[in-house]
């Protein structure tokens, strides 16, 4: 085996398959390659005694099926290794089954058993393994057989697994929304979890259910504000900043779901002003790249809910900053914004006409 940073270990025969796709000139060179290694896998796979050799062998047919060629020979063995004590093992397993099996494949039926003894398993690890695969692969099947003991995860002591959890419950209820009748408890639940990571996990439904039916979640307007507000406040732990910026991907999350619940409603909207006039400040704080997506989320979301003067004219600042930017990307993103606050007012057309010539040149 060869040690490298970072990678763990890795045989010298993936080393050098990696190596030789990496030095492939043509399509039709990489193609020779697999196919030369699918056919020696399938060789080394109806050998005996594979146990040391079954983790190599997955990834490298892994490899395979990423570059398009048939991994089937591997599949059977992916769920095998599914079954193994072995933490490393078992993920190997689930990682393989994940990415070889569909939600429609045949196979997924023998994966069922394992599934539902790793959610009872007393190794958190065990567990998020199987709420892993089950977030990729469910179906009607596997809901129907997992469903209860998913509903157990949602109050586990460990948050990774009340994560996941909610994830799983969310895609259940997305494969059959009557299946999961409780489906707003439990994410209200989630969304008051202690720990950030569980509370933006249920953000997705959120997002969804606002999007169909925006009118039934209006009630929660002040919570999302709240969580917003300590979030950009930095009462969240430091491990949630990036670059120095709050826990960036949930504020884009519950802007997205305030944006939805204040369209055309200045009650709801009245309630969403002050927290999105902190958030734009503080986000055009950091120029960089993480500063400037957030700026431009709260323009998309400034412009979605009822308008408001104040608000249009800070984001006129900030459209005008990205016009001044050396980075075409900015400017475009400049553009794009500029064309959807027009639809709200034209008077804004004449501030930043001069910007849009100079684009044109």
């Amino acid at each position: 085996e060869i040690k490298m940073p970072g990678s763990g270990s890795l045989t010298k025969e993936m080393m050098d398959l990696v190596k030789a796709i990496g030095e492939a000139r043509s399509k039709q060179e990489e193609d020779k390659i697999i196919e030369a290694e699918a056919q020696k896998l399938k060789e080394k796979f109806k050998e005996k005694s594979l146990t040391d050799k079954m983790k190599d062998l997955l990834i490298r047919s892994i490899y395979v099926e990423m570059l398009g060629h048939d991994g089937g020979f591997a599949h059977i063995h992916a769920i095998n290794m599914t079954q193994k004590k072995n933490i490393l093992s078992k993920r190997i397993g689930y990682l393989a089954s994940t990415l070889f099996l569909d939600k429609d494949n045949e196979l997924l039926i023998l994966l069922v058993a394992t599934l539902q003894r790793d959610l009872e398993s007393e190794s958190y690890l065990e567990v998020l393994s199987s709420l892993q695969a089950i977030s990729r692969l469910a179906n009607s099947q596997i809901m129907t057989a997992t469903y209860d003991q998913v509903h157990k995860l949602l109050s586990h002591s460990s948050d990774f697994v009340r994560k996941k959890a909610v994830t799983v419950i969310h895609r259940f209820w997305q494969i059959n929304p009557n299946g999961v009748v409780d489906i707003d408890r439990i994410m209200k639940t989630a969304l008051c979890d202690k720990v950030p990571s569980v509370m933006a996990a249920s953000l997705n439904y959120f997002i969804e259910v606002c999007r169909q039916k925006p009118e039934t979640y209006k009630d929660l307007t002040s919570s999302f504000v709240v969580i917003l507000k300590q979030i950009i406040e930095h009462k969240l732990p430091r491990e949630y900043d990036y670059h120095r910026m709050p826990a960036p991907w949930i504020q884009m999350k519950l802007m997205e779901i305030l944006a939805l619940l204040g369209e055309e409603d200045e009650e709801t909207s009245n309630q969403i002003y002050e927290v999105i006039q902190m958030t734009l400040k503080r986000a055009e704080d950091l120029a960089i790249n993480i500063g400037h997506a957030l700026v431009y989320q709260c323009i998309k979301t400034i412009l979605a809910i009822y308008p408001n003067e104040a608000l249009l004219e800070n984001i006129s600042k900030s459209i005008k900053a990205f016009f001044s930017s050396e980075s075409n990307n900015l400017k475009y993103i400049g553009v794009t914004a500029l064309n959807a606050m027009l639809k709200i007012d034209l008077k804004y057309a004449e501030d930043h006409q001069e910007n849009v010539v100079e684009c044109l040149e």
